[in-house]
């Protein structure tokens, strides 16, 4: 299943948000299995798990699979359930390294532009949570910001006949 164009589509991450690691993986072809034994690779294993929460959220929030020329949207809700629980640009991170981590956008570097960004804070370990929104980016439908983002005019009316038009 692909994203439509004007379709949003939400799904919500329970729990704590994690915050993304800025600690580096061992260079080993074991890199996986030391993180997960070693102690001192406790950021990098919690953020690693709470991309794979952010992929089975989606999954269970029914996201498609956008296509590798898609601008995508973001939209977040974030609700901490205290202040030292991580900056808002790094729990961002995270869910797009998840939605890349899933599947669900081919890169993260294709979040065309982000939309309202929320925090609420002190709402209690039990309600924690990240709403997500994501979209085909809404100024799609504007042919001359498509051919900004593409670089080229013959690629922008190529998938504004593909996507928008459809």
């Amino acid at each position: 299943m692909n994203a439509e164009f004007g379709k949003i589509y939400t799904f919500t991450v329970h729990g704590e948000p994690v915050p993304k690691s800025t600690m580096k993986p061992p260079r080993h072809k074991a890199a996986y299995h030391i993180v997960q034994k070693d102690q001192k690779y406790k950021p990098l294993k919690n953020t690693w798990a709470y991309q794979r929460d952010v992929a089975n959220a989606a999954v269970l929030g029914d996201v498609p699979h956008f296509d590798k020329d898609d601008p995508i949207g973001l939209s977040l809700h974030i609700f901490k359930s205290g202040r030292k629980t991580g900056d808002t640009k790094n729990i961002l991170a995270s869910i797009e390294d998840g939605l890349q981590f899933g599947m669900f956008i081919p890169n993260d570097r294709k979040v065309a532009g982000y939309g309202k960004v929320d925090t609420d804070y002190g709402v209690g370990k039990a309600n924690a949570r990240v709403e997500v929104t994501v979209q085909i980016y809404w100024q799609v439908s504007d042919i001359k910001w498509l051919t900004d983002y593409f670089g080229s005019k013959k690629k922008a009316q190529e998938y504004w006949d593909r996507v928008v038009k459809r």
